[in-house]
């Protein structure tokens, strides 16, 4: 990674952040930073047999990293794939989001789960799957305020030539997450909706491509 600097208007020198060998996989990193300006930072990597997500955080700029964290808890040997990363304004609790793995009818299926990390970065609470589509889904991205977390995905809502894309609402007080809601209805015109994106504003709004 390299910081941008604003008085100098360059860009500092490259960082590492994994700390895994030198013949390792990586990939899909993504960044984002606390109200302290702490970086946190998540991707793909394959240092074991199979693919986890990492993460590590940088308190000085991105400058140095600390020891890289395993986010996901996945039990399937099988690979997770494409962290989204946010954190909780109000909160500074670091989320990741992502595709992970969970047996279903004997057979491993794609899911989109959340983790959450409430020391910044230094553990990740059990992934909670957001998906109710039992057949699979990918492509999660997650934003929040201070008292909701919302994660959108898409996935195979009935057959391969059905793809719809829902979103997630997590309430604080009580801690809860709400019932997913479609993004995109199936009809017959547009039976094929991939990964929409989120944005808070005063009201939270999604974007899909069809």
């Amino acid at each position: 990674m390299r910081a941008f600097k604003r008085r100098r208007t360059s860009w500092s020198a490259p960082a590492r952040v994994d700390d895994n060998g030198p013949d390792a996989t990586i990939g899909s990193a993504t960044i984002a930073a606390d109200s302290a300006g702490n970086l946190l930072c998540a991707w793909n990597d394959w240092r074991t047999e199979s693919g986890h997500i990492w993460s590590s955080v940088s308190t000085d700029g991105g400058a140095t990293w600390r020891r890289n964290v395993r986010v996901d808890d996945d039990t399937t040997d099988q690979d997770c794939y494409q962290p989204n990363v946010f954190v909780q304004p109000g909160t500074n609790h670091y989320l990741v989001a992502a595709e992970a793995n969970r047996w279903f009818g004997g057979h491993v299926i794609p899911c989109v789960d959340l983790y959450r990390s409430t020391d910044r970065g230094q553990t990740f609470q059990p992934g909670v799957q957001l998906d109710t589509f039992n057949c699979a889904a990918w492509s999660p991205h997650v934003v929040a305020d201070r008292d909701h977390i919302i994660c959108d995905y898409f996935g195979e809502a009935h057959f391969w030539d059905r793809l719809l894309v829902e979103s997630r609402t997590f309430y604080s007080g009580p801690d809860t997450w709400g019932t997913p809601s479609a993004i995109a209805t199936l009809d017959s015109l547009h039976s094929l909706y991939y990964s929409g994106a989120l944005a808070f504003r005063a009201t939270v709004a999604c974007t899909r491509r069809s």
